[in-house]
């Protein structure tokens, strides 16, 4: 789905793609990573560990709802990851760079994947650009992204050494 745009549920290890109705008006995020590199295998060995139970099904159908009406609101509550405390256990800093996310005025952040970069739903292009600004600043790596429909044929995305 991220080669064809739209709206998507993905399941199991990532292969069983499900589409769903096009989400509502195009969402603006900054993509941050700041060159921690959080080891898969150790993250996932400790979620096995801690015998964490993940999110269930409402979560799932709260972000569908909250997608098909454009409620940012909804969507920045039900971001979530169900390995971020693991991560955050191992990497402190990542919690702090949530943090950080979440006080410039991010409506939402979480933990991508298994780590170790973070993604900030933010209220608007301005205020993910400054984000951008501020993170390539201290010498991570950050870009702005934004969601797309099924009828975009490419992905936007400004990242370092792009011109604004």
């Amino acid at each position: 789905f991220f080669l064809y745009g739209g709206t998507a549920l993905v399941r199991g290890r990532g292969d069983i793609v499900e589409p769903l109705e096009p989400a509502g008006p195009p969402l603006v995020m900054v993509v941050v990573w700041p060159e921690i590199r959080a080891s898969t295998r150790e993250i996932y060995a400790a979620w096995d560990a801690s015998e964490r139970v993940g999110s269930g099904p409402e979560v799932t159908g709260a972000m569908q709802g909250a997608l098909r009406q454009g409620d940012l609101a909804g969507i920045a509550e039900c971001l979530g990851n169900d390995l971020e405390e693991v991560v955050f256990a191992r990497y402190p800093a990542l919690r702090s760079l949530k943090q950080g996310l979440l006080d410039a005025g991010c409506l939402g952040a979480t933990v991508c994947g298994s780590g170790s970069s973070l993604l900030g739903l933010a209220p608007d292009e301005a205020m993910a650009r400054e984000l951008w600004k501020q993170s390539t600043s201290r010498g991570g790596w950050a870009a702005v992204v934004w969601s797309r429909s099924a009828h975009e044929p490419v992905v936007r995305a400004l990242a370092p050494g792009d011109e604004e």
